[in-house]
C-alpha cells in the first residue's frame, strides 16, 4: 500500500537526521500533503485516555503515564504539550517500530479544548478528564462560554467514554447532563479560599452532586513538601507529594483518581498507587527545578489569571528575602497575542513577599513590568533585554532560590537557556 511507503519514508527521514518528538514537521506534513494517512494514524491509538481544559493537563497527563509505568504498563503519550493534531501525529510516527505498529497498553492525550472535539472522529476515548475552565488566550478561544462547547462537543460526539470532571467548577457541572458516565472531584470550601477558587468558579448551579472525589485539604508545609488529605468511597486518604502549587494537587488527584478508574481493585491498590505517585515529579516547567551553581532556579508556567493567581498564592508563605522572583511575558502565537489577561492578576500577593527585587524579561517586559508596579509598593522592579544579563545579576546576587513564571515559549526558552548553562541540550 502507498501509505505504508509514505510513513517508513518518513520515518527513516527523521531517524537519519535524528528528529525527535521536539518538532511538529512530520505530522505537518501528513497533516498538509498526506491527510488520507491522518485517520490511519491516529487509529493505531488504543484505550486513549484524553485529558483536556484550561489549566493542569501537562501535569494530569504526565502524572497518569507516571502511575501506570510503575505499574507495568506501556503507555504512549504526547509528553512535550504538543496538544494539537500535528504534534500528536509526529508523536505517533516517531514512535512507530519498524513494522510501522506502535506498542503500548493505554495512549494518553493532552488535548486542547479545539482540538479535542477534531480528533472524536478518529479516536475512541475510554476516559476523558476535564481540569477546569478559565479565561485563556482570548483572542484564540473567545469567551468561556466557547471554550465550554468545544469540550461538551468532544464528549457528546465521542463513544461514550466515562467522564472525570472538576465539580468545583460549576461550569463543567452541566456535563452531568450528557449521558456519559461521570466521575467528579470536588475540594472544600477551605480550599477553594486557598486556591482563589472563589473568583473564578460559578455559584452552584441547581444540580445537587455528590462527588466521587472530597478534597478536605490541602497544605504546603515547605516547597518540597505538600500533603493532599482527601476521601474516596467512604475511604480516607491521604497523599504526600513534592510537588509545588496548591493547585497542583487537583491535579494529582485526577491523574490517581483515572489509574484507579482503569486499575483499581481494591484499597490496597488504591494506596499503592499513591505511594507511587508520591515520587512524581513535575512535567517540565510546571515547578521542575534546576540547579545552577548554588541557586536553584524553579519554573513555574503561567497562562492566565487564574495560573497566575494561584503559582503566586503558593509562593506567598514560603518565599524569603533570599530569593528572587522572574516575571517572563512573551506574546507569540503559543502564549496568545493578547496580553491583556495580565490585568486580571492579583499582584498584591507579591506584597507578601519577603524579597525586595522583582526581576522582569521576554518579549512584553515593559507591559509586565508596568502592571505590577500598580500593585506592588516598596519593591524594586529590575527590567531586563536578555537571559544573560538576567543570569550575570542572578550569580552576581547570589540569591538562593529564583521562581520562575513564565509564559510558555517564554518556558521553553529560559528553560533551554539554563539547562545550557549545566552544557545540557535541550530539544523541547
Amino acid at each position: 500500500m502507498f501509505f505504508l511507503y509514505v510513513i517508513r519514508s518518513v520515518v527513516f527521514i527523521l531517524r537519519k537526521f535524528k528528529i525527535t518528538s521536539s518538532t511538529a514537521f512530520p505530522g505537518l506534513l501528513v497533516e498538509k500533503y498526506f491527510p488520507h494517512l491522518v485517520p490511519v494514524l491516529l487509529n493505531k491509538l488504543k484505550d486513549v485516555i484524553v485529558i483536556t481544559g484550561t489549566n493542569g493537563k501537562t501535569t494530569v497527563a504526565s502524572a497518569i503515564h507516571y502511575i501506570l509505568e510503575n505499574s507495568g504498563k506501556k503507555c504512549f503519550i504526547n509528553a512535550s504539550g504538543s496538544n494539537m493534531l500535528r504534534g500528536i501525529l509526529s508523536h505517533i510516527i516517531i514512535n512507530l517500530d519498524n513494522k510501522l505498529n506502535l506498542e503500548h497498553d493505554y495512549s494518553i492525550l493532552e488535548l486542547e479544548e479545539a482540538t479535542f472535539p477534531k480528533l472524536v472522529k478518529y479516536i475512541k476515548p475510554k476516559l476523558v478528564i476535564v481540569t477546569n475552565i478559565f479565561r485563556d488566550q482570548l483572542d484564540a478561544y473567545g469567551e468561556i462560554d466557547k471554550t465550554f462547547a468545544y469540550i461538551k462537543d468532544g464528549i457528546e460526539n465521542s463513544n461514550n467514554p466515562t467522564v472525570i470532571l472538576n465539580a468545583s467548577d460549576q461550569r463543567l457541572v452541566h456535563l452531568y447532563k450528557c449521558s456519559n458516565r461521570v466521575i467528579s472531584v470536588s475540594v472544600s470550601e477551605e480550599v477553594k479560599k486557598y486556591l482563589f477558587l472563589e473568583r473564578y468558579y460559578e455559584k452552584p448551579q441547581e444540580l445537587d452532586i455528590h462527588p466521587d472525589v472530597f478534597i478536605h485539604n490541602i497544605e504546603q508545609k515547605d516547597i518540597d513538601h505538600t500533603l493532599i488529605t482527601f476521601e474516596y468511597k467512604n475511604e480516607k486518604y491521604d497523599l504526600e507529594t513534592s510537588i509545588l502549587g496548591l493547585h497542583n494537587a487537583i491535579n494529582l488527584i485526577f491523574a490517581w483518581l483515572a489509574v484507579v478508574h482503569l486499575l483499581g481493585f481494591n484499597d490496597t491498590d488504591n494506596k499503592r498507587f499513591l505511594d507511587i505517585l508520591g515520587d512524581f515529579k513535575p512535567a517540565f516547567g510546571r515547578g521542575e527545578k534546576i540547579n545552577i551553581s548554588n541557586t536553584e532556579f524553579i519554573l513555574m508556567l503561567v497562562k492566565n489569571p487564574a495560573g497566575m493567581n494561584m503559582n503566586l498564592y503558593s509562593l506567598s508563605d514560603i518565599i524569603s528575602a533570599n530569593d528572587a522572583i522572574l516575571f517572563i511575558l512573551n506574546d507569540n502565537i503559543a502564549d496568545g497575542r493578547d496580553v491583556s489577561w495580565i490585568w486580571d492578576c492579583d499582584f498584591n500577593i507579591v506584597n507578601r513577599f519577603q524579597n525586595n527585587v522583582i526581576l522582569v524579561s521576554g518579549i512584553r517586559k515593559d507591559d509586565i513590568a508596568l502592571r505590577i508596579s500598580y500593585e506592588v509598593k516598596d519593591k524594586e522592579i529590575k527590567v531586563f533585554d536578555d537571559y544573560e544579563k538576567i543570569f550575570d545579576h542572578i550569580m552576581q546576587k547570589e540569591y538562593k532560590r529564583v521562581f520562575v513564571l513564565p509564559t510558555y515559549t517564554a518556558m521553553l526558552s529560559v528553560r533551554k537557556f539554563l539547562y545550557s548553562k549545566l552544557g545540557i541540550k535541550q530539544n523541547l
